[in-house]
C-alpha cells in the first residue's frame, strides 16, 4: 500500500545567500577559484576565493530538501556530487548551479561521498549499510529519454556507514561505520580485502594514500590511527584531540595528516614522527570539513555553525616536538586570525505556535525575535532582540483552533508541515472577518483549504473549477510568495517531488504534479470543493447556581459546526430562550431592566463549560475528544517516570491535567528507595484533541511481566532512550516486547540531552531509527523528540525543558491515528490490578479491550480455572463515577459481592455468558533466531514453559504436530497450547514465550479447543493429543 502524500513548504527570502546552519563538506575549483559549501540548510552555495573579493557569494544550488552531508567535485569542476539526508544523491553541473538528474538508489539517509579522480568513479554510502559505485560519464550523461543508470554495489557492512575513503586509481576503498571497525574492498570487482578493527567508537574519517598501501582514520573515541593495508594492521595511534575526531586531510605525499573535531582544534600532525605536531587554529564550534587551498598553503575549514573560514598552515619543516602531548595547550596555536572568513546566517533555534494556529514566534541564533504569517508563508516582522517568552505571553488570544500543521527546524528555517490527510489538514475553520482576510461578511474559511489553494494557483490542471467561463485560480484573499519552496513527499519518509510555487505552470512540472499531488489536495486546491463540515449535537443547560426545578428538566439540544464562535451562541440564548422562548417554543422571561435590553448579547449572558468562563470572541469547540492508551516503555533508569510526571506537570499548567509527581507513580517503598519503577502506574490527562490513559511500565529486567501487562493496554508507547546512553538491553527487549503485543505506533524521546552534545544526540536518533526499522517499524517516519524530562519537571522553559514536552504532546496527537474500537462485541477487560474500598467492596481495574460496559450488568470473572458471577455496582474512570465506560477506556469496576481473595491479576471480566474457559488452544507460532535473542537450540513436544499474554501468565506446554519431529529457531508453525489452569484466549489474541527471562517465541491462537485434564498439575504427564 503505497503511504499518505505530505505537503509542506519553506518559509524563506526570496535569495538565501547565507549558511542558516552547519556546514558539512567543502570542495574547491581550484582553476575557476570557486569554493563549494554543502550546508545542513538544505542548499549548496558557491563563492569566490580569490583576493579582495568583498562579496563572496556567486549562487545557490537548490533542490535536496534536507541536510547536504557531502559533496564531490568531478570532471575537473564540471560536475558536482552531493549527498543528502533526503536518501538521495544528485548530479549538477557545477558552473550553471542546475540539478542534472536524481538517484534514489538508497534507502535511508546518505552521509558520505568518495572519488576516485583517475576514474572518474564516485562511492555513495549512508544509514541503510548500503555503498554503490557511480560512474561518473554515465551520469552526466542522463536525459529525459536515456535515464536508466546501473550501478554495483558493495555489501557486509553490519552498521550505519559514516565514512569513505577511495584512492585516485580507483583500486581501494574503505568505509568506516558505527561497528568501529574499518572495510576494505576492491571497487573493480567489488570483492572485500579485509577487515580492520581497533577503534573504541564510531569511524567518523578516512583518508587513503594514492598508491593504495596507507589508510588513516578518525574516530568518535578521539584517536587517529594509521593503518598499513599491505599489513592489514594498525602502524600507530596518534592521540593529539581531547575529543572525537570528525575531518581529515593528507597531504599530497601524504606526510603530514591535518585533523579536525569536536575540540574545535585544527591541528597538523607528521605521521612518521606524530610527536611532531602543532595547533593551527581554534574554531567557534566543532569542525566538520576541511579542504585545501589551491596552493595547498592553507585550509578552508567548515564547523557545525554556519561560517566559514580559511587558515594559513604552517611550514612542514617547522613542526617540532615542542608541541607534544606533554606541552599541550590550546594557547599555543599557529594562527588567531583567519586569512579569510565567509560569514554565515542566523538559524531558528526556537518557535511557539500561537494559539490562532496561524502565526509563529521563533528565536534565532542572535537571539532576534521573528513573526511569520503560515498562511501567506511569509515573515511578518523582525522584533530584534527582544524577551521572546514576555513576547509569546503578550501575543497570546483567547481562541482555540484545531492543529493544521506541523514546523520542522532541521534546516534552521521554517519547513512547514501541513496535515498528513484530509482530516488533518482540513480541520482549522475560522471566522473571515475575525482572520483579517474580509470586512465585509462573515464567512467561514479553512485555513488548510486557503493555503493550499494559493500554494496550487499557477498549476494548469485540466480539472481546475470554472466560474462564469473564467477559470478560478487562487482563493481571492491572498497569494503566497513565487519563490515558496513546495514539496511533496511521503509522510515521514522520502521525498516526491520539489519545485517552486511559481514554477508550477511548467508542462514538466505540470505532468509531475499530476503524478505526486493526492486526489484530496486536488479536489480542495484546483476543483475548489469545500471541505466538509463535521456536525455535532450539543446541550445548553441553565448553570446550577440559577437553576429552577423546571429548568433541571430541559434540556436545549441544537446541532451546530464542530467550532462555533460564543457570541453566536449569547445571541441564541438571548434571541431563543431569555427574549422569545426556548426552541421547543416554551416562553422565557423577559428582562426586567430596560436598558440592559439593549446591550449586546455577550454582555448579558455569560457562558460556562465545565466551569470555565468563555470570552464571547473565543469559539467552543464541541467536537467529542477521543480517548487514546498509551505509555512509556525503556530501559531502566532512562527517565520514564519521571516523563510521565513532566506530561502531568507541563499540561496542570495549561489546566488539562493535575500534576501527578514522581513519588505518587514510583509508589511501592522499593521503587521509591530505588529510584526505578517497578510495577506499571496509571495516569490521566488531556491534550487540547484527545484523552490519554498513561501507563508507565517498568524498566528492570526482573519485571518485564509487569511491563509486557502494561504493554498490552496501549495503543501506543513513548520509548525512552537517554541520550547519555544510547539503546541498552531493555530498550531492545522493551521493543520487541510492544511488537508482539501489538502496539502499531511508537514514538521515541530522547531523554537527558541537556548532558550530551548535539554530535551524540544525532548519533542516538540514528541507532533509533536502525533498531525501530529492524523491529518492524518504520523508522524514519517515527517521530523522535529531543529533550530532558528533569529540566521540564522543573519547569524550565528552555528548549529541552517544558518545550520538549509540549511537542512530544503535538506529536502524539498527530502521529496517532484514533483508533477504530469494537463496540458491538460483548465487553471484556483484562484485570490489571484489584483492592478493597472500605465500605463498598472490591474493585478491579483494567482497561476495556471491546465493547460497552453499563452500570448493574451481569458479568463474569474468568480465569486461573474459575468462573465467578458477579455485577457491575459502579464504573469509574479516574476517579470519576460514570454509568458507561467504551472500549478504550482505563477503568475501575466495583463488583457485588466479592472478596479481594477471588480476584487474581489476570482474570478476565467479561458479559455474563460471552465466554468459556478452556485449557486447550491451537496456534500459529514463531521461534527467534538466537540474533533475535532466543533460542540455539531446536524445540520438541512437551516443551513447557511460560505463557504471557494481556495482563497474565502462566505455565504453558508446547505440542507439536504429529508429522513434526522438530522445529528449529526461525521456524514458523502449528502448535497446540495446553496451560496449567483454564483461561479465556480468543482468535487472534497475541502471546510471549519466556524461557529463563529471555522471549523465545511468539504467537496468534487461532482455535479454541476442549479443555484437556492436567494431572496432580503437572504438564509433562499430560496425555498428547494424539494418544487420545
Amino acid at each position: 500500500m503505497r503511504k499518505k502524500t505530505q505537503v509542506s513548504f519553506v518559509i524563506r527570502d526570496e535569495e538565501e545567500r547565507r549558511h542558516k546552519n552547519g556546514v558539512s563538506s567543502l570542495q574547491l575549483d581550484p582553476i575557476q577559484g570557486r569554493l563549494y559549501s554543502a550546508g545542513r540548510d538544505g542548499i549548496i552555495r558557491v563563492w569566490h576565493t580569490g583576493t579582495g573579493t568583498q562579496d563572496r557569494y556567486i549562487q545557490s544550488m537548490e533542490h535536496h530538501t534536507d541536510w547536504v552531508n557531502d559533496i564531490v567535485l568531478c570532471c575537473g569542476g564540471k560536475n558536482l556530487i552531493s549527498a543528502s539526508s533526503d536518501t538521495t544523491v544528485k548530479v549538477w553541473n557545477a558552473p550553471k548551479g542546475f540539478c542534472m538528474s536524481t538517484l534514489r538508489t538508497h534507502k535511508d539517509y546518505v552521509r558520505t561521498l568518495a572519488y576516485a579522480k583517475d576514474k572518474e568513479q564516485v562511492a555513495s554510502a549512508g544509514l541503510d549499510r548500503a555503498i554503490f559505485l557511480w560512474d561518473v560519464n554515465t551520469l552526466t550523461a542522463l536525459t529525459a529519454s536515456n535515464n536508466t543508470v546501473t550501478t554495483s554495489s558493495l555489501v557486509g557492512n553490519k552498521e550505519s556507514i559514516y565514512s569513505l575513503a577511495m584512492n585516485p586509481p580507483g583500486t581501494i576503498l574503505v568505509s568506516g561505520s558505527t561497528e568501529k571497525v574499518l572495510r576494505v574492498w576492491d571497487p573493480r570487482n567489488c570483492s572485500r580485502l579485509m577487515k580492520l578493527k581497533g577503534h573504541a567508537d564510531n569511524v567518523k574519517a578516512l583518508v587513503v594514500s594514492r598508491d593504495g598501501l596507507q589508510c588513516v582514520s578518525g574516530s568518535s573515541d578521539g584517536t587517529i590511527k594509521l593503518w598499513s593495508l599491505s599489513q592489514q594492521r594498525c602502524v600507530s595511534t596518534i592521540r593529539v584531540h581531547s575529543e572525537a575526531v570528525w575531518a581529515l586531510l593528507a597531504t599530497e605525499t601524504f606526510s603530514h595528516i591535518i585533523s579536525g573535531g569536536r575540540d574545535r582544534l585544527v591541528i597538523i600532525t607528521e605521521l612518521k614522527n606524530p610527536d611532531n605536531f602543532m595547533i593551527v587554529c581554534e574554531e567557534t564550534a566543532p569542525i566538520l570539513k576541511m579542504c585545501f587551498t589551491a596552493d595547498q598553503l592553507g585550509v578552508w575549514v567548515s564547523t557545525s555553525d554556519s561560517d566559514i573560514r580559511c587558515w594559513k598552515l604552517p611550514p612542514h619543516n617547522s613542526l617540532s616536538d615542542m608541541y607534544n602531548q606533554n606541552s599541550y595547550n590550546t594557547n599555543n596555536v599557529y594562527q588567531t586570525q583567519p586569512i579569510y572568513h565567509i560569514p554565515g546566517g542566523r538559524a531558528i533555534k526556537h518557535y511557539t505556535v500561537l494559539n490562532d494556529k496561524r502565526h509563529i514566534l521563533t528565536k534565532d541564533t542572535a537571539n532576534h525575535v521573528m513573526l511569520y504569517d503560515v498562511l501567506k508563508a511569509s515573515k511578518l516582522e523582525d522584533l530584534g532582540e527582544i524577551d521572546y517568552d514576555e513576547e509569546v505571553k503578550k501575543r497570546f488570544k483567547m481562541v482555540y483552533v484545531p492543529n493544521w500543521f506541523n514546523v520542522d527546524l532541521k534546516t534552521g528555517m521554517l519547513t512547514i508541515h501541513l496535515g498528513q490527510d484530509e482530516t488533518d489538514c482540513l480541520s482549522a475553520w475560522v471566522s473571515a472577518k475575525e482572520a483579517g482576510l474580509t470586512t465585509e461578511n462573515d464567512q467561514k474559511v479553512n485555513f488548510g483549504a486557503l493555503l493550499l489553494q494559493a500554494l496550487l494557483e499557477h498549476w494548469n490542471h485540466p480539472n481546475r473549477a470554472n466560474e462564469g467561463g473564467q477559470k478560478v485560480v487562487g482563493n481571492n484573499f491572498f497569494g503566497v510568495p513565487l519563490h515558496t519552496p513546495l514539496i511533496f513527499s511521503e509522510v515521514g519518509g522520502r521525498t516526491l517531488y520539489r519545485l517552486q510555487v511559481g514554477d508550477a505552470g511548467g508542462e514538466t512540472e505540470g505532468n509531475l504534479l499530476m503524478e505526486t499531488v493526492p486526489s484530496w489536495v486536488v479536489d480542495v486546491a484546483v476543483e475548489m470543493a469545500a471541505p466538509k463540515l463535521n456536525k455535532l449535537p450539543f446541550y445548553l443547560l441553565s448553570h446550577s447556581s440559577c437553576q429552577s426545578k423546571q429548568d433541571r428538566q430541559k434540556k436545549d439540544r441544537l446541532v451546530a459546526n464542530d467550532f462555533i464562535q460564543c457570541r453566536k451562541v449569547a445571541e441564541h440564548v438571548v434571541e431563543k430562550i431569555v427574549g422569545g422562548g426556548d426552541v421547543n417554543g416554551a416562553s422565557g422571561s423577559k428582562p426586567t431592566n430596560e436598558d440592559s435590553g439593549n446591550d449586546p448579547p455577550e454582555e448579558r449572558v455569560e457562558l460556562l463549560c465545565c466551569d470555565q468562563k468563555y470570552c464571547t470572541k473565543a469559539k467552543v469547540k464541541t467536537k467529542e475528544k477521543k480517548h487514546c492508551n498509551i505509555g512509556t516503555i525503556g530501559h531502566v533508569d532512562h527517565g520514564k517516570t519521571t516523563l510521565t510526571a513532566a506530561i502531568t506537570k507541563v499540561l496542570s499548567k495549561d489546566g488539562s491535567a493535575q500534576f501527578v509527581s514522581y513519588d505518587e507513580i514510583d509508589k511501592a517503598p522499593e521503587e521509591k528507595a530505588r529510584g526505578i519503577t517497578i510495577n506499571a502506574a496509571h495516569v490521566g490527562y488531556s491534550t487540547k484533541t484527545r484523552h490519554y490513559a498513561h501507563t508507565d511500565c517498568p524498566g528492570h529486567a526482573d519485571y518485564i511481566r509487569n511491563m509486557i501487562s502494561g504493554a498490552s493496554q496501549m495503543d501506543a508507547a513513548i520509548l525512552v532512550v537517554a541520550a547519555n546512553d544510547g539503546p541498552m538491553p531493555q530498550t531492545r527487549e522493551h521493543l520487541l516486547l510492544a511488537k508482539q503485543v501489538g502496539i502499531q505506533y511508537i514514538l521515541v524521546y530522547i531523554n537527558k540531552a541537556d548532558i550530551v552534545d548535539n554530535e551524540l544526540i544525532e548519533l542516538v536518533e540514528i541507532e533509533m531509527r536502525e533498531m525501530l526499522t529492524d523491529f518492524g517499524y518504520d523508522g524514519i517516519t517515527v517521530p523522535m523528540i529531543i529533550g530532558s524530562a528533569l529540566k521540564a519537571l522543573n519547569e524550565d522553559d528552555s528548549e529541552y525543558g517544558m518545550p520538549s514536552i509540549r511537542k512530544l504532546l503535538d506529536a502524539i496527537d498527530n502521529y496517532v491515528p484514533s483508533i477504530q474500537r469494537d463496540l458491538t462485541s460483548p465487553f471484556l477487560m483484562p484485570i490489571d490490578n484489584a483492592f478493597t474500598v472500605p465500605g463498598r467492596g472490591t474493585v478491579v481495574v483494567g482497561t476495556l479491550k471491546q465493547g460497552v460496559m453499563k452500570k448493574n450488568d451481569d458479568a463474569d470473572l474468568m480465569g486461573f480455572g474459575f468462573n465467578i458471577k458477579t455485577t457491575l455496582s459502579d464504573i469509574q474512570i479516574f476517579k470519576k463515577s460514570v454509568t458507561e465506560a467504551l472500549a478504550g477506556d482505563n477503568v475501575g469496576v466495583l463488583l457485588r459481592g466479592l472478596k479481594l481473595r477471588s480476584v487474581e491479576t489476570g482474570m478476565l471480566l467479561c458479559a455474563g455468558k460471552s465466554m468459556k474457559l478452556s485449557n486447550h488452544y491451537k496456534a500459529k507460532v514463531y521461534f527467534m533466531t538466537r540474533a533475535e535473542g532466543g533460542r540455539k537450540k531446536p524445540i520438541f513436544s512437551k516443551y513447557s514453559q511460560q505463557m504471557f499474554s494481556g495482563t497474565w501468565n502462566i505455565a504453558c506446554r508446547i505440542d507439536l504436530e504429529p508429522t513434526v519431529d522438530m522445529m528449529m529457531p526461525g521456524d514458523h508453525g502449528e502448535v497446540y497450547l495446553t496451560l496449567l489452569e483454564g483461561m479465556v484466549m480468543t482468535p487472534g489474541q497475541r502471546f510471549t514465550i519466556r524461557e529463563n527471562n529471555v522471549t523465545v517465541a511468539t504467537g496468534i491462537v487461532t482455535m479454541t479447543l476442549p479443555s484437556i485434564d492436567v494431572p496432580k498439575g503437572k504438564l509433562g504427564k499430560v496425555v498428547k493429543f494424539e494418544e487420545k
